[in-house]
């Protein structure tokens, strides 16, 4: 008995940190959905010229990868169309990933809360759990998709494939499918349907006794 007490009170000191961490974790990713929000308001609404004094008095310099292959962009000077299309396309996938981690951060934090009140296995918590494995499927989705944009428009407005030489041949794939990613989502989905079967049998035993 003593040492059940004991293991339980770790688990809820082990959920009391979770908690804790997940708060804090759901807060940084308000304030960045709050950052992407007000980055693609002010690239869209900030007059022509502003930008175009910007882009134009700092000459880019810097390295990207795509696929493990690592291209140094040197001193490189964009239009303000190209600027807005590669800043509009960063923001928005900063901003999508935000809400999809929100989303999996809110059902993980309801999923402690609910450990702490010592009902775990409570309807709520249930759907809880299959929540964040779809949510874990959607982000991956969501995340693939948009560094393949990324990439997309790094290639198209820096003109990468031309810089490479003409007898070289660059195409940028759009996948949205991350294998690995999925089974997790779906493993979690079935971890969620296994609780819920347990739950209904546990009602059933109740109902009869």
């Amino acid at each position: 008995m003593k040492n059940k007490n004991m293991k339980m009170s770790r688990f809820v000191s082990l959920a009391g940190v979770l908690s804790l961490v997940f708060k804090i974790v759901y807060w940084v990713l308000i304030v960045a959905l709050g950052i992407s929000v007000i980055g693609l308001i002010a690239v869209n609404v900030l007059p022509a010229s502003i930008i175009e004094n910007g882009i134009t008095s700092n000459i880019l310099s810097f390295n990207y990868s795509i696929a493990n292959i690592q291209f140094m962009i040197d001193q490189v000077s964009l239009d303000v169309a190209s600027f807005k299309t590669v800043c509009n396309t960063c923001l928005m996938v900063m901003a999508c990933l935000s809400v999809a981690f929100i989303y999996i951060v809110k059902q993980l934090r309801c999923i402690v809360e609910h450990t702490l009140s010592e009902q775990p296995f409570n309807q709520e918590t249930i759907k809880a759990v299959r929540n964040v494995g779809i949510g874990v499927i959607v982000t991956s989705i969501v995340m693939n998709l948009g560094l393949s944009l990324i990439n997309l428009n790094v290639f198209s407005v820096f003109n990468i494939a031309s810089s490479l030489g003409h007898n070289i041949s660059t195409q940028v794939n759009i996948n949205v499918i991350d294998g690995a990613s999925i089974l997790i989502g779906l493993v979690i989905i079935l971890i969620a349907s296994v609780f819920q079967y347990g739950q209904s049998l546990q009602e059933e035993v109740d109902t009869l006794i």
